[in-house]
């Protein structure tokens, strides 16, 4: 078969509807079909589960003059994005694909692969897309593709299929945060921790919302990205823009071996690792103030370095490839720390409550000041009587420090007073204030304490936080001065 009698079995395989496979195979290009041109306004494009109407940023009423269509990445949701795009202009409207397993498709299983997850996708799409293809009421409108990581392989697949399918391309192409889709998002080493250790590697990605995110479905996300297509597999005929992240040139200086290294660190005693980019002159103690800075909960931390094999390193080395650092606790960028420390006067209600605060966020940089000998504010101390209770809206008056820390800490009151911690402070109560027999009309439980039980809440919030040791009490601020 020569190259003549190729094109026309090619020509025969989409004359007959059979483009799925062509669209799968490297080399196989088509030219854009001449369309006319398009001058007027579209209707809203047909939504359905893949492409969701967000309310409140694309709920266009007709003057659409073109149609994008966004592909996300790892872990994104469309309702991730709808800050990100508003304000756009009239003429614009979106299409934010959303993946199975994500978003308002939460319900679903994950695409086990790129196949499947294209497929998905094309289906979401095509709807809009037979709108503006030749014969079709919009034909000639523009559309756009925009991606990010794993997306653009998503949009470079969907070009092709659609382009051999119909004839018709996007009129310009977006894509951020990634190679090109015949080199996979991940190293080897990379997949294979992605196999053996997958949540190491998506914290890798998301360390800072790692806790609220869906580990298994960032996890299959990742996977899909190293699934590669052929270099030659699409060349796109439309403008492109590539966007890379602000942060690439800081880290392609860090491979240059003539004046950079990769540091390995590692806490002592844990097994949290840490990769820094350092000039080959950094000395030990340059490293330390460096990571004192972004990772301490408090302002001078002592730290020391040490060998892997544990020797102590001194301050004016050169810091090693492998270095164990001892008297940090992660490697959790903490909050910014002021010079001076951050100083809280009273311990009341809302004293102890920022203070607990602080403490949730990993800023141990602050210190509380109180006139009285413990916590409790001059409200609880001598406003109330042994009698006074605490009053809120919600249906048990136990001090409602805020939801956050209800998955802190101890973990909220709860219902059951032998669970220990803070849910001590539901048990029955037999002090100072309590009626008869104790409060808690014979449950065993009570939902309504007494200025004592209030006060020794307040007092224990303070060492279920580990915040006393920063406490001085009996102590009367007399003056403030203001410094800068």
């Amino acid at each position: 078969m020569d190259f003549d009698d190729l094109d026309d079995a090619i020509e025969q395989r989409i004359a007959e509807g059979d483009t799925e496979a062509l669209a799968n195979l490297s080399g196989v290009t088509m030219q854009k079909k001449t369309l006319k041109t398009f001058s007027g306004t579209m209707a809203p494009m047909p939504r359905n589960k893949g492409l969701p109407l967000i309310d409140c940023i694309n709920n266009p009423q007709g003057g659409i003059k073109m149609r994008a269509f966004i592909f996300q990445g790892p872990g994104d949701s469309a309702e991730d994005l709808k800050f990100v795009v508003a304000g756009i202009p009239k003429w614009l409207e979106f299409g934010l694909y959303e993946y199975p397993g994500h978003g308002w498709r939460a319900s679903e299983e994950p695409a086990k692969d790129f196949e499947s997850l294209a497929k998905d996708a094309l289906e979401a799409i095509l709807p809009a897309i037979e709108e503006l293809i030749e014969g079709a009421k919009y034909e000639g409108a523009p559309f756009v593709f925009m991606g990010r990581s794993v997306g653009c392989q998503l949009l470079v697949h969907l070009s092709k299929t659609i382009l051999v399918k119909y004839g018709v391309g996007p009129s310009a192409v977006v894509v951020t945060d990634r190679a090109p889709p015949s080199v996979p998002l991940l190293s080897e080493q990379g997949q294979m921790e992605l196999k053996s250790d997958p949540n190491k590697v998506v914290k890798a990605f998301n360390w800072s919302n790692f806790e609220l995110i869906n580990k298994k479905v960032f996890a299959s996300d990742l996977a899909i990205g190293c699934e590669t297509l052929d270099a030659f597999y699409h060349k796109f005929e439309c403008d492109m823009m590539l966007l890379k992240g602000q942060h690439d040139a800081f880290c392609d200086a860090g491979k240059k071996k003539s004046k950079y290294k990769a540091v390995n660190l590692k806490i002592k005693g844990k097994e949290e690792t840490l990769d820094l980019p350092a000039e080959s002159e950094t000395t030990v103690g340059d490293m330390l103030q460096a990571v004192d800075k972004m990772f301490s909960y408090r302002m001078g931390a002592k730290l020391t370095a040490l060998t892997p094999e544990g020797t102590a390193l001194k301050a004016d080395a050169t810091v090693p490839s492998a270095m164990v650092i001892d008297g940090l606790q992660d490697f959790q960028h903490a909050r910014y720390a002021w010079p001076h420390p951050v100083c809280i006067i009273g311990g009341g209600f809302y004293g102890v409550k920022m203070a607990m605060e602080y403490m949730l966020h990993k800023n141990e940089n602050i210190m509380l000041f109180d006139r009285h000998k413990d916590a409790g504010g001059d409200a609880w101390l001598y406003s109330a009587t042994k009698y006074s209770r605490c009053q809120t809206d919600f249906g048990a008056f136990n001090i409602w420090w805020g939801h956050q820390f209800n998955f802190s800490g101890d973990g909220g009151y709860g219902s059951n007073p032998t669970n220990g911690g803070r849910a001590k402070y539901t048990k029955s109560f037999d002090g100072p204030g309590a009626p008869e027999g104790g409060s808690g009309a014979g449950t065993g439980v009570d939902y309504h304490p007494v200025r004592q039980q209030i006060l020794d809440s307040m007092r224990y919030a303070l060492e279920e936080y580990n915040f006393r040791k920063y406490c001085t009490f009996a102590t009367e601020v007399a003056s403030l001065k203001i410094v800068g």
